[in-house]
Formats: structure tokens, C-alpha cells, sequence
């Protein structure tokens, strides 16, 4: 559990790249796309990001998670370190550091951020 939740938050930032690369997320608003990609996009992040949990409260998938890591009693400081020094210099090799995040989800992450710099929409057959 302590390794998934970097996947787990690796998935969204793979998700809100896709929704800004395929859907509407700017303005002014130019629609890309079908409007049965951007249904299925938009539809994903929403269910993502708006999941509600047993006190009735509304969480992220991610928060969820977070909250099922601490009831197992399992270490989330890595994780939270983890953002916080990506959040301040958004520097990941640098948040791997401060944070002693594993070799494993660190290589996951880096994996992720390439295909998501490469600014490709990943629709046609290249």
C-alpha cells in the first residue's frame, strides 16, 4: 500500500494530462476531439475526483486511498513529503530525494512523466 499510492497518484496526473490534451480545459474553450472521447475522459476524472466516503464526505480517489493507507497503519510521511517538495520546486528528482520515495514508484513515476511530456495525444498508430 505504501508503494501503490504513488501509482495511485500517478494515475491522475496521467488522467488530467489526458483531459487537457483530449478534452476542453482552457480558455477560451476550443473543443478538440469526439465528444465521445471527451464524455469518457471528462466522465473517468469526475468518478476520480468526487468519490464520497462513508462519513458522506467527498474525496478523490487518491484521498480515499490515503484515508484506507493510515487505517492500515501503513507509513504515508513518504508520499506526503513527496508532494509537498514537488508542490514547492516541482522538482521530481529532487522530491525523490527529500523524501526517500522507492526506488520502484520512483522509476513508476518517471515512466509516466516522460509519456506525459512527450505531449503526444497516444491516438493514432504511431
Amino acid at each position: 500500500m505504501e508503494y501503490n499510492i504513488y501509482a495511485v497518484w500517478d494515475f491522475i496526473s496521467l488522467l488530467k494530462t489526458l483531459q487537457n490534451n483530449l478534452t476542453c480545459s482552457s480558455v477560451p474553450c476550443f473543443h478538440k476531439g469526439s465528444a465521445d472521447t471527451r464524455h469518457l475522459i471528462n466522465e473517468i476524472a469526475v468518478g476520480k475526483e468526487s468519490y464520497v466516503d462513508l462519513e458522506g464526505k467527498r474525496k478523490s480517489h487518491f484521498e480515499l486511498y490515503l484515508d484506507a493507507v493510515k487505517q492500515f497503519a501503513a507509513d504515508i510521511s513518504k508520499i506526503k513529503l513527496f508532494i509537498t517538495a514537488l508542490i514547492k520546486d516541482s522538482d521530481f528528482n529532487a522530491a525523490f530525494v527529500h523524501s526517500q520515495t522507492p526506488k520502484e514508484a520512483s522509476e513508476f513515476i518517471d515512466f509516466t512523466f516522460k509519456i506525459i511530456s512527450s505531449n503526444k495525444a497516444y491516438l493514432s498508430n504511431e
